[in-house]
């Protein structure tokens, strides 16, 4: 099985294409189905021991076909124009011979934005404008929230930290900074369990926690609609 993800923004885009073996999900769904129920995935909450061994023999076993970092404003800071799109999509075109082996292709959700609590219009047309691509073209594609990767994949929600002005250690709540870092550090893990050097030289060489992001959030789509 293929599986393709999508993280469209304006001066970053990233696409993965991961392969999984069918025997891999299989093994998992099964020994997924032994655990008590107390042991299973729940959504935002750290997985115990077992559970995460589980998980990374199954990473452990797959392989990426496709990672690739795009910028569709080519360096500028113009914004959503439509050469945006029209960059983007001949981006995507160049590698329309390996999507189209994808069984499962989504675009990650990103219109939402927290810090001005409105919602991205420039991200949701953009995704729109992707979606209606891939349509076009006659593959099936859909949205997935952009939460799943941090909440299936047992991100931590805190941690504890040394406050700057007392010197004390201090609990503190993981913010979009932290949660990069994570993601990062998670993907050059599974890379290093897969001895595979390249994917590792290429995240360190470009933004690599758009690239990382996508990498989690193909893991995270699986377990949520073969395994939870």
């Amino acid at each position: 099985m293929r599986v393709a993800i999508l993280d469209i923004g304006t001066r970053n885009t990233a696409l993965i294409v991961e392969r999984i073996p069918n025997a891999s999900i299989k093994k998992l769904v099964n020994r997924y189905e032994e655990l008590p129920l107390k042991s299973r995935i729940v959504e935002g909450r750290i997985h115990n021991p077992k559970l995460e061994s589980m998980i990374n023999e199954y990473t452990k076993s797959c392989s990426t076909i496709l990672l690739k970092l795009f910028d569709p404003n080519c360096g500028s800071k113009v914004g959503l124009t439509n050469t945006t799109r029209i960059n983007l999509h001949n981006f995507l075109q160049k590698y329309i011979d390996i999507l189209k082996t994808c069984d499962y292709i989504a675009i990650e959700e990103q219109f939402y934005s927290p810090q001005t609590g409105t919602i991205n219009k420039p991200a949701l047309l953009l995704a729109e404008s992707v979606y209606s691509w891939f349509i076009i073209n006659g593959m099936e594609v859909e949205y997935t929230p952009s939460k799943l990767k941090t909440a299936i994949l047992g991100c931590p929600k805190e941690s504890l930290m040394v406050d700057k002005s007392t010197g004390l250690r201090v609990l503190k709540k993981w913010e979009k900074a932290e949660r990069k870092k994570w993601s990062v550090q998670v993907a050059k893990f599974i890379y290093m369990e897969r001895d595979d050097s390249r994917m590792i030289s290429y995240i360190e060489s470009r933004k690599g926690d758009d690239v990382s992001d996508c990498l989690l959030m193909s893991i995270a789509f699986v377990l949520k609609k073969f395994v939870m």
